[in-house]
């Protein structure tokens, strides 16, 4: 499959609510503290809605099939509605929400290849320097990065997952694979 990848705006409010349950769902059934509730996905609509009107700066891109069946997204931006989003010596950093791709498009790579012309965008376009996002243990980005937490049962924390920062790439080219929402 050679995906397009397009911003998501208003009128895909559907597109973007029916993948974040299912991106919901999966993070649950793999250990993530968030349930799948009405009430978080409505916290997560109330984001999507403030990077899609500007009110934030963040993005939803969706990527697209040759047909243009919605095949998976990719959400990140500024953090919740009314926190800092401050200059560290990392540079400007953009929080990443989720990458989801549906079942039917899983194992083609599609989720780098998203991550790949996001990274593109939030430093070109954005102008932001740094990714921050939490990865559950159990995926390879996430023992890569684990460390032990002092504390808890027997000494140590429970781990379940790891923030990891990863500093964005310039050398990646969309090749006219990205189109702006009007």
């Amino acid at each position: 499959m050679k995906p397009t990848f397009r911003a998501a705006g208003r009128a895909d409010r559907h597109i973007f609510l029916d993948m974040w349950q299912g991106y919901l769902d999966d993070q649950y059934e793999g250990g993530s503290g968030v349930p799948p509730t009405e009430h978080n996905l409505r916290e997560y609509l109330k984001l999507y809605d403030s990077y899609v009107t500007g009110a934030l700066h963040g993005l939803c891109m969706l990527a697209e099939d040759e047909e243009g069946e919605p095949a998976g997204l990719i959400f990140a931006g500024e953090e919740l509605p009314g926190a800092l989003n401050l200059d560290t010596p990392m540079g400007r950093c953009i929080t990443l929400w989720g990458v989801y791709v549906r079942p039917a498009f899983r194992g083609q790579h599609l989720a780098w290849q998203m991550q790949d012309a996001a990274h593109v965008i939030w430093r070109d376009t954005m102008n932001f320097k740094t990714c921050v996002s939490t990865v559950l243990l159990g995926y390879p980005q996430a023992e890569k990065n684990a460390f032990e937490w002092p504390g808890g049962e027997g000494g140590v924390a429970q781990k379940h997952s790891v923030m990891i920062v990863v500093p964005l790439r310039r050398e990646e080219a969309l090749d006219g694979r990205f189109e702006a929402n009007q």
